[in-house]
């Protein structure tokens, strides 16, 4: 997944701060639509959307903590409306 990581630190250098985990999964699917095509029709599961989503996750976070961000335990909608946690990054100041 670590080949992910420049799509990921393109996007959240283009989101304003605070912004949460959901969004940059959001954000990832829509500017690499056949790539993120791509990696979920390569999950190994029944549930390739949570597969996915939670190695992108992971990859976030070294992404963002990697920029001087750091996370929060947040509840927000992800990509199926439904509202789950994920983590909200923030500033070191904030």
């Amino acid at each position: 997944m670590e080949d992910w990581d420049a799509a990921i630190a393109e996007v959240v250098q283009s989101l304003k701060v605070p912004f949460d985990s959901h969004l940059v999964i959001r954000e990832l699917a829509h500017k690499n639509q056949r790539r993120y095509i791509d990696a979920l029709a390569s999950m190994s599961t029944d549930a390739p959307f949570q597969q996915l989503h939670s190695s992108l996750g992971r990859r976030i976070k070294v992404v963002c903590e990697g920029l001087g961000l750091t996370g929060r335990d947040h509840q927000s909608f992800d990509i199926f409306g439904q509202r789950s946690k994920c983590q909200q990054w923030v500033a070191l100041a904030d």
